[in-house]
């Protein structure tokens, strides 16, 4: 594939299901906290995992979905490897020239069905764009 994996996240508000390119089939979240990133669904990754962790620690200082958005921003190296582009990949937030990060997103699904939905994007340049929110309601009105 032309492009590293990603993930595809769909919820019809009762059930969080996602998907990426690269493995078959889909998966319907358990309740808890998820974290996915450009590496395939089941594949351990030190960078998905510190990001779990961080996570949880946010939650645990009940941080709000901005606090969240700005935990995603960080451009720590994860994997300290020889290939200067699979370091720089390793990063939570990734700033190359020819490739990099356009979109953070941060959803809670409530067990009243209602999900809240963030999205932070940014410009060719990753300079942030208005942070968009959804109230998504039970029954896919919103």
């Amino acid at each position: 594939s032309r492009y590293r994996p990603f993930n595809f996240i769909a919820s019809d508000g009762q059930h969080l299901c996602y998907t990426d390119n690269v493995s078959p089939g889909w998966e319907t979240a358990e309740a808890g906290e998820i974290a996915v990133g450009n590496v395939p669904r089941h594949e351990e990754n030190k960078k998905r995992a510190k990001g779990l962790s961080d996570f949880r620690t946010c939650l645990e200082n009940d941080s709000d979905a901005a606090a969240l958005i700005a935990m995603l921003q960080d451009s720590e190296i994860s994997e300290a490897c020889q290939d200067s582009q699979l370091r720089e990949l390793s990063r939570r937030f990734v700033s190359l020239p020819e490739y990099g990060t356009r979109t953070s997103s941060v959803i809670f699904q409530m067990r009243s069905g209602e999900s809240l939905f963030w999205e932070q994007n940014y410009d060719n340049n990753q300079r942030r764009l208005p942070v968009i929110k959804h109230l998504i309601q039970s029954g896919g009105q919103g």
